[in-house]
């Protein structure tokens, strides 16, 4: 929402007249800022995009919006049955304490939301946004010889450093099963959710899991799907996925 040089709208603004898409996000692991320019004005688009990524301004006013649109945000997740147990699973699978143990929405809680200072944002851009722990990707028409150094130019001022080590506790797996019951009086449908742990992301492994993951509940012609919905008629639908964290999943 701003950097030391350009207000929240004025980058609007300017990736407007650029042509240029830029979009961030964040998961469990990791944080990304996205970048989609015209050839034409890659090197303008460039210097925009290493102004947001390294010189975030962090103002009052857009915090303070940005905190109660959050607090709103988690009260709506607390009427819809799938948006709330997003918010419960996590902490059944990992316990209140590990690093996933968070609300899988990525909304927090009102007291964690509530309780972040104005300087919360800079003091963590400062300690995890290090050039020893980022990777940029780039897909397009361009060359190493062309494009890097247009990014030496543009994040060649970006002090060197990498981010600490994040502690990931092993958590272990449940002995016997758990039910954890939601009441909402009043709901118009229920959300069920199956949850076990498996092992960490392996690459060797990944395809193979993948395909796997399809074929019992990862596309509407899965077998629990087909099951569920088309043939007996309990489910407006039964999905199956694996969680995409680094760790444990």
């Amino acid at each position: 929402e701003g950097t030391t040089r350009a207000t929240a709208l004025e980058i609007s603004d300017m990736l407007a007249m650029l042509g240029a898409e830029l979009g961030t996000s964040s998961t469990m692991d990791f944080s990304t800022v996205s970048l989609s320019a015209l050839k034409a004005n890659l090197t303008e688009s460039l210097d925009l995009y290493a102004d947001i990524v390294l010189k975030p301004a962090f103002d009052a006013d857009e915090f303070e919006r940005l905190r109660q649109q959050q607090l709103a945000a988690i009260e709506q997740e607390k009427v819809s049955p799938r948006s709330l147990s997003n918010r419960i699973l996590p902490k059944v699978i990992f316990g209140d304490d590990h690093p996933y143990g968070g609300s899988s929405t990525g909304s927090g809680t009102q007291e964690s939301v509530s309780g972040i200072s104005v300087d919360g944002p800079g003091e963590f851009h400062a300690t995890w946004f290090k050039p020893g722990s980022a990777s940029i990707v780039i897909a397009g028409d361009t060359t190493l010889e062309e494009i890097v150094p247009l990014l030496e130019d543009a994040f060649g001022k970006w002090k060197s450093g990498t981010a600490p080590d994040k502690e990931i506790p092993e958590v272990k797996p449940l002995t016997a099963g758990q039910v954890y019951l939601v009441d909402k009086p009043g709901a118009p449908q229920s959300q069920i959710y199956a949850a076990q742990l498996v092992s960490a992301y392996d690459s060797e492994s990944a395809l193979a899991t993948d395909v796997a993951n399809t074929v019992f509940g990862g596309s509407f012609t899965s077998r629990i799907n087909m099951n569920l919905r088309e043939d007996k008629h309990w489910s407006y639908g039964a999905r199956s996925s694996i969680t995409p964290l680094q760790h444990q999943r």
